[in-house]
């Protein structure tokens, strides 16, 4: 899997190889970060339940050899939450494919009653091989008196070469009606640079 090279500055009536078209355009093109599966605007609601909610209506896959050895994945996740008077932990779970590759459990401040956002971005990095990742989270939400730990670091030895659905996942730890996070939207992209 290739990184960005530096395009050539061709000239009149040059004559073109296609390994300088494949290095200079298909490479460079395939090195560029894109959209993985759709954006999805469709709201997604957790809580109210101790039920483990995926956070995605269609979960995006992260095709074969996308990521390749050097390569990138990243998912943002944008929505809103609400404490609703009592204290709560939320348990997030990310998935690749069937396997659990990060899990961390974020607890609510004190029983108030509040309102706010939540965000989170995961990055997959290749550390040199297909099967070699790193997985960093970072994300806030406000709402619940409590942060999303600034960064959350993992590693995984999930085989890239094979298609992989990506999840994210979201369970309280009681039931309340009052509490509950919705997700509102999610992008993700992939690149080789």
């Amino acid at each position: 899997m290739s990184a960005w090279t530096a395009p050539l500055t061709f000239t009149s009536n040059q004559l073109v190889t296609p390994a300088e078209l494949n290095t200079h355009w298909r490479d460079n093109e395939l090195a560029l970060m894109h959209p993985v599966g759709e954006r999805e605007f469709a709201e997604v609601t957790a809580g109210s339940t101790t039920v483990e909610t995926s956070l995605y209506t269609v979960k995006p896959v992260i095709p074969a050899g996308a990521v390749g050895t050097t390569g990138t994945f990243i998912a943002d996740i944008l929505g809103r939450n609400r404490q609703g008077g009592e204290q709560i932990t939320w348990t997030w779970r990310m998935y690749l494919g069937d396997t659990l590759v990060v899990t961390f459990a974020q607890q609510g401040g004190n029983a108030i009653d509040s309102e706010g956002q939540f965000w989170l971005q995961i990055r997959i990095e290749a550390q040199g091989a297909a099967n070699s990742q790193s997985i960093v989270v970072t994300g806030d939400t406000t709402a619940v008196q409590a942060r999303i730990p600034s960064l959350v670091y993992a590693t995984s030895a999930i085989d890239l070469g094979a298609d992989r659905a990506f999840d994210v996942t979201l369970q309280a730890d009681q039931t309340n009606s009052l509490n509950y996070a919705v997700k509102q939207f999610s992008k993700q992209y992939v690149g080789r640079n």
